[in-house]
């Protein structure tokens, strides 16, 4: 009787090995079903990586890798996206399926972008990868002061700011006592080669405004800001030439104090880079 005994618990045992294994897959990307099941061989794997860079600017709470595959590869990589198109593919990694998009059309030159809501787990899968790695350009953080306490002004969207830049949204917050007012006037100014700031140079548009005759007016309208409180407003700001990803750039923003007409005013400034 312990002799059967051992052979049934022998069973089960194997039973539970064989249902629990898995096949081991190199890291890379596979076609998927609905329900994240590899249903085929390799697509590419990351040996066929050609170079890659990490994302952890766009959204700080966010990192994306974005790549290119080798040269021989890209042909296979085409075919293989279009034969998937309302399919999926998914990026295989420790045999694991990271993310799997629906393939909206055939992907071209050999890119792709792999994401995760986990973002220590992109950076493990960078630092895995054995091919170039592409350091993105170094963005200056914004810095905001003002020549009044208690007032600062950020850059809400976009964030970072990218070129074409028609719009910034800004946000203002008043940790002060006073009621504050600004309004829809602003300068931006960049840093010149000796370090000083003066103002940006005009966009083309805005100059061809100005030279059929046409000036841009800022409309005389009031946004007040109480006290421990905060508000956002758009900023035009395609008045400006914002080209140049090497040039630092500063928001600047006048905000003056009752009673009106205006008594005393300030002015506060947020500085930024362009990607």
């Amino acid at each position: 009787m312990g002799k059967v005994k051992n052979l049934i618990a022998l069973a089960i045992t194997s039973l539970t090995l064989y249902a629990c294994s898995t096949t081991h897959q190199d890291n890379g990307w596979y076609p998927v079903d609905n329900s994240d099941n590899i249903e085929g061989e390799a697509i590419a794997t990351t040996n066929d990586f050609e170079r890659v860079s990490l994302d952890t600017v766009t959204d700080p709470d966010i990192a994306f890798i974005q790549g290119i595959l080798k040269q021989d590869r890209i042909s296979d990589w085409t075919d293989a996206t279009e034969q998937r198109i309302g399919k999926r593919i998914g990026f295989v990694y420790k045999d694991s399926v990271i993310m799997a998009p629906t393939v909206n059309c055939r992907i071209e030159r050999g890119s792709f972008s792999i994401n995760s809501s986990d973002k220590q787990l992109i950076l493990e899968i960078y630092n895995s990868l054995d091919c170039d790695k592409i350091e993105p350009p170094y963005v200056m953080p914004q810095k905001s002061y003002a020549t009044a306490e208690g007032m600062t002004m950020r850059i809400v969207s976009p964030d970072p700011v990218k070129i074409p830049v028609d719009s910034l949204v800004v946000e203002f917050t008043n940790n002060s006592n006073a009621d504050l007012t600004t309004g829809e006037w602003y300068r931006i100014d960049t840093k010149s080669d000796e370090g000083n700031w003066i103002q940006a140079p005009y966009s083309k548009q805005y100059l061809d405004l100005l030279a059929k005759g046409t000036e841009v007016c800022f409309n005389g309208i009031g946004y007040s800001l109480k006290p421990d409180g905060s508000f956002r407003m758009t900023v035009k700001s395609w008045l400006y030439d914002l080209s140049d990803k090497s040039a630092a750039y500063r928001l600047v923003k006048t905000f003056s104090y009752p009673p009106y007409p205006i008594q005393k005013s300030d002015t506060a400034y947020v500085e930024f880079q362009i990607r």
